[in-house]
Formats: C-alpha cells, structure tokens, sequence
C-alpha cells in the first residue's frame, strides 16, 4: 500500500480510515516514553505560583522504503515549546547537524578508497537526554492520569522543547568522545576514529547515522559499544539517509566496495504525487526553452494575486530545493530561477515551475555517482571544473550569471 496519508490530530488518528494501525503506534509511542521514564505525575495544586504548563501534540507519519511502500506508521508527541519562557524554561538552544558536503564528501571518499557504507538509526533519541529545567506539560491526549487534577513533570527532553535538540547533542557529543572518536572542526556532527588505521567516519544528523569504514570487525566492535549507550532502531532500509537512496554499483564485480550512488527516486515520487503530476508528459530539459523569468511577468491586480494565492508555489519551491540542495544538481539553476517570485509568483512563474516537475517525471532515478571511471577520452584528474556564464542574461537587473562545478 503507498496512498496512506498521515492523519494531522489525534481525534483524527483514532477515527481514521487505518486506525487500528494509528491505535498501535500511539499505544508504542506511550509505552516507549514510559520505559523511558520520560515523566512523573504531579498535582497541579503542588506546583510553584505563576508556573505555566506546556502542552503537546501527537504527530503522525508515514515512513516508506526506497520502493515507496510502506515500512512504518509512526506517532510522536511531541511539546508545544512555542509556550516555552526564554530564561525560565530555556536559555540556550542551538544544536548542530551535519553538513551535506561533508557527508558527499565521505561518500565520494569512501567509492574512491573502497571503504563499506552503514545506515544506523538512533531510536527515541531525545528521550535518553536528561532536562535540567523543571517544565511541567498538562496530560497528553490518549494518556490517563492516576487522579484528577495532575499533570507531568518531564524528566527527559521530549520531543518538541526548544532545548531538546541541544540536550540531546550534548549527550551525543559525550558518548562519542567516550568511544573514542574525535569531532571535525570542519563539521561539528562529523566524527572520526582515526587512532589507528582502520578509519571510521560517521556523520550524524540529529538521530541518523551515517558510517564509512574499513574494517568489519572494527564497525561490529563499535556497533556493540553504540546499543549499550543507545536503542538502535531496525528497518527494512539500511541503505537510506535523510531520504538519499545509496546503492552500490557493479556489485558483481566489487561486491559492497564498488562506485556509489546516491539519489532520491522516491522522494521525487513523493513529491510529484503531492503535486498531483505523477502521470505528467516529461520534458527533457529542467527550463523550458526560450522562456526568459521577470518582475513584469508578475500579477499586479487584486484578482490576479488572489488567483495565484490558491497555488502551492511556495511549498513546491521548498520541496524542490531541498532535493536540489542533495542530490540534483541539475535543477539547481532552475529551481533558483524560481524562487527569486515566490513572494508574487504570476502564471508563467508557475508553469515554469511545473516544467521542472515535468523533467523529473523523466528522471526520477537520476543521481550522483562517486568511483566511476570517467568515459573514453577524458583524461583522469584528481578534480574536474567546469565553468559557464552568460551576458547580461537577467532581464530585470541585466547582471551576469556565472555556474561552476568541481568533482
């Protein structure tokens, strides 16, 4: 099954089409914080004068493979730390994550020197950050209280806190400097064990990991070391991260060391069903030829900006982007040619942006791939640039546009 959408409250979960299976997961997720000793029940009569409660909300979410299908149906509750006082619940809350060039990075490394791939997921990875602040959160719906009149007392730093992101980082930081590893000071979630030979890279974006090594028997080692300190979760997909699909190439041959190749085929799916053009005609370029993007293109009547007010642009901009930003460079300029009218887009705006959905309905598989050798003719360099630019090409500023590339 693919078309589950997610349902967005509580009341709606358990009166949904698949409640039985949005019963499951929240009765998982109450049991998961209870195990984690996440809270304790006190009275509201007992609490300090003036102490304002923070409340939550349950989120649900479809989790799918690199096929699309579904692999799991999640809920999460989560606080509602916009309530949250700075200087009484909170001071500091910046949490770092890592960066995507310096995770291409590794993965281009590790397709070069033959080094093994691993995907590890960190399961309920705030609730195992204990709260230095006292915050107390009313009863969550679906929970029941032991009496009238209480609420509870967080012990831990669930999910949706403003500090939740930093406690947990902390926590992470701590464990892995205890297991030996070192942080890049060009990455603050990138970390490396490189005492001895056999390197170990990991990069790590909140509660997914994700690893390089060489030896099999270090990574067991370390792994065993890992399920002591935290819950590694276990899912059908071992080979995705942040939503990029990794695969090996030529496996035959290089068995699990050959070329890699990362993409976001069902991610694009994903994207071109939310946007209702997955049956779409395919275009072959991301820009549609001779259509040049401006100022005078936008609405500039009342009618005309109500029109255009209905349609999605800013959503599909985002969406797009953040698959640029990983792994599709190729819609890059497309895409930022785009979003300069997302504050006023007007109809040719959008069907430029529609266009772009097009060329990705015909290269929905399309990628980067690191380890390849490169084709007959093109001499062998360590790194390859390539350059272009136009004249004068902005038609509302006529400034210059200059695009590079190395790799």
């Amino acid at each position: 099954v693919k078309d589950i959408p997610a349902p967005k409250s509580y009341k709606e979960a358990v009166a949904f089409e698949f409640a039985d299976y949005w019963n499951q997961a929240i009765v998982t997720e109450i049991q998961n914080l209870e195990s984690h000793d996440v809270w304790e029940f006190v009275y509201k009569k007992d609490l300090p004068k003036g102490t304002r409660l923070v409340d939550s909300k349950w989120a649900f979410r479809v989790k799918r493979n690199k096929e699309g299908e579904v692999d799991k149906m999640k809920g999460r509750l989560c606080a509602r730390g916009f309530k949250e006082i700075w200087g009484i619940h909170y001071v500091e809350t910046h949490a770092p994550v890592t960066c995507l060039v310096s995770w291409r990075t590794c993965m281009a490394f590790a397709a070069a020197q033959g080094r093994k791939i691993a995907v590890l997921d960190i399961k309920s990875a705030y609730l195992m950050a204990d709260l230095k602040e006292d915050i107390y959160m009313s009863v969550p719906e679906g929970v029941k209280a032991p009496a009238p009149g209480m609420c509870v007392k967080l012990r831990r730093s669930i999910y949706g806190l403003k500090q939740a992101g930093r406690s947990w980082n902390e926590r992470l930081h701590n464990t892995m400097t205890q297991l030996g590893f070192r942080r890049s000071k060009a990455d603050p979630c990138l970390y490396l064990d490189d005492t001895d030979s056999e390197l170990i890279t990991i990069n790590i974006h909140v509660d997914d990991c994700c690893l390089t090594y060489d030896s099999e028997s270090k990574f067991r080692r370390f792994k065993e070391k890992l399920k002591k300190e935290f819950n590694l979760s276990e899912s059908d997909d071992s080979n995705v991260f942040l939503g990029m699909v990794i695969e090996r190439l030529e496996p035959e041959k290089y068995g699990d060391r050959g070329p890699v190749y990362i993409h976001q085929a069902p991610y694009v799916e994903e994207i071109l069903h939310r946007f209702k053009h997955q049956d779409c005609k395919t275009a072959s370029t991301p820009s549609e030829a001779g259509v040049k993007l401006s100022k005078e293109q936008m609405p500039t009547t009342e009618e005309g900006k109500a029109e255009m007010a209905k349609v999605p642009y800013k959503q599909l901009v985002g969406a797009l982007l953040y698959l640029c930003s990983c792994t599709r460079p190729d819609v890059a300029f497309a895409i930022g040619s785009c979003a300069r009218y997302g504050s006023n887009p007007g109809p040719v705006h959008w069907r430029a942006l529609k266009h772009i959905l097009r060329y990705l309905s015909g290269t929905r598989r399309m990628g980067i791939v690191y380890g390849k050798k490169f084709a007959e003719g093109i001499p062998h360099n360590c790194i390859h640039g390539y350059v272009d630019g136009d004249w004068g090409g902005d038609v509302d500023t006529r400034r210059s546009t200059t695009g590079y590339i190395f790799m």
